[in-house]
């Protein structure tokens, strides 16, 4: 039972690794604290499985080293935060993925291909000015000298 949980879950980290990693040169990790640091490392499967477990949190960079974004999130942190993401998901004529996090909420854009960081962030800040949501969005940078901004 053991290697089909192993198996299971070396699945599930390389999964998440191609839907939300866009660079593993770099990662940035929690501390007790609460806030992130980078390691100028290889993001690893172990590193994600041992994120899956809760033995550690994990933050992935948006902007490749090629400056692109595969995604970009609206972070909603205020009072009522989800509840208006949740309205803006059921709303929209595009496809969209909510999700609660600690205060709030995010609403996540996947795209076909990697776009600009330009284009990422502009539309995340359009969708966010067009919906009133007082938020921040990610990718924060349209480039970076460095790794740029994360996401949990």
């Amino acid at each position: 039972m053991k290697e089909r949980e192993s198996n299971e879950l070396y699945i599930t980290a390389e999964s998440l690794a191609k839907t939300f990693v866009h660079r593993r040169d770099c990662f940035a990790i929690q501390s007790d604290s609460g806030s992130y640091y980078s390691l100028q490392e290889e993001l690893t499967v172990g590193h994600l499985i041992g994120h899956l477990k809760g033995d550690l949190t994990i933050a992935a960079y948006l902007l490749g080293t090629d400056a692109k974004a595969r995604f970009a999130v609206i972070d909603a942190d205020d009072e009522g935060g989800l509840e208006k993401l949740v309205e803006v998901h059921a709303s929209l004529p595009i496809p969209s993925y909510v999700e609660s996090s600690r205060r709030g909420g995010h609403l996540w854009f996947f795209f076909e291909e990697p776009v600009d960081g330009k284009i990422a962030r502009n539309f995340g800040l359009e969708i966010a000015k067009r919906y009133l949501i007082e938020a921040e969005v990610f990718p924060k940078q349209a480039k970076s000298e460095g790794p740029g901004s994360c996401i949990r």
